[in-house]
């Protein structure tokens, strides 16, 4: 949180939840804007920003001396990013640049060596990685394009996994084990699809239980959705541009509808396939909606990013333009 003494500037602070008392255990120090804690609980790791520099630097607990460990301008090839420490506080877990996209590494802070865990041919890696409650270790890391999103390296998880998968084997919805239970017997599971916003249920290993507990939005009545479609086009320079079409229920083949270019934020972001009460709502009201990943969206690698550095307004206006003359041509669009 904020440092009481030192305006605007990030602290660490370790908090005792039997009296809720704390005290301040890393002061603020100048640019830097994080701080990241190994699992045993030491402050290890600044993250600091100066304008447009960007770097890392580790603490050598025994000299209290800090090493910089990564280094790198904005919009560089070589950023990285600390997703966080292995049970093992020598190996850290990061994401930077393999092949011209994000890719996962372990990453030895001792060495200095980086091991390649994971990486997809066509997509940037975008997820994170997760621990086990049960046994602290890393569990295993989320990424969008994996079934269900997730891999599990936890062997008791990725069995509790197939178990689920085997009750609700539907490949349409997405199953996404929030949380467990130290023991890991119980569990809170997410089920949700392109077209349904999502249920929330209740697992116990131990007597073979799952029970719905809420929905996410449980005033949607969702017959009235369709879900979107992934979709990609070509725009004007050839660039292939994916993104996600929704279309009202009832809509037929040859039927023109009013349309609606809906992009993301960022620029520097991405829509996903998952459940949108914008798109939903809008497609209820009879509209055909476009979620384009125009150039410079997250996701789809480096150089697509870097499109967007002093394309906003250009190209990256003419890749929505695109998408609705695409429309036009697919004979959906009026």
């Amino acid at each position: 949180q904020a440092d009481y003494d030192v305006a605007n500037m990030p602290a660490v602070y370790e908090l005792d939840l039997n009296n809720q008392r704390k005290k301040k255990v890393q002061r603020a120090r100048s640019s830097v804007v994080d701080w990241i804690a190994d699992r045993q609980g030491n402050v290890r790791i600044a993250q600091k920003m100066d304008d447009d520099k960007f770097s890392y630097e580790l603490l050598h607990q025994q000299s209290g001396d800090w090493e910089t460990l990564f280094a790198y301008s904005a919009f560089s090839d070589k950023s990285v990013a600390i997703l966080g420490f292995d049970k093992d506080p020598n190996f850290i877990y990061i994401k930077a640049i393999h092949n011209g996209r994000d890719a996962l590494f372990k990453f030895d802070l001792t060495t200095k060596k980086r091991e390649l865990i994971y990486s997809d041919d066509k997509y940037d890696v975008d997820g994170d990685i997760f621990y086990s409650p049960k046994t602290g270790e890393v569990a295993g890391f989320t990424h969008s394009q994996l079934p269900d999103g997730v891999q599990y390296w936890d062997a008791d998880l990725a069995a509790l996994q197939t178990a689920i998968r085997n009750v609700l084997p539907a490949e349409e919805f997405s199953v996404d084990i929030l949380n467990t239970s130290d023991d890991q017997q119980k569990y809170v599971l997410f089920m949700s699809s392109d077209s349904t916003s999502g249920t929330y249920l209740l697992g116990d290993r131990q007597n073979n239980e799952l029970s719905v507990f809420a929905t996410a939005y449980p005033d949607i009545d969702e017959t009235i959705y369709r879900g979107k479609e992934h979709i990609s086009f070509k725009a004007r320079d050839g660039l292939a541009i994916e993104g996600y079409l929704t279309l009202p229920v009832g809509y037929k083949k040859g039927d023109k509808l009013p349309t609606i270019i809906f992009p993301h934020g960022g620029p520097m972001a991405r829509d996903y396939s998952n459940f949108d009460y914008w798109t939903a709502l809008l497609a209820y009201h009879g509209y055909a909606v476009l979620q384009p990943n125009f150039r410079g969206s997250s996701g789809y690698g480096y150089d697509f990013l870097m499109q967007s550095v002093q394309g906003f307004g250009q190209a990256m206006q003419d890749d929505l333009q695109d998408g609705a003359l695409w429309l036009v041509e697919q004979g959906i669009a009026d």
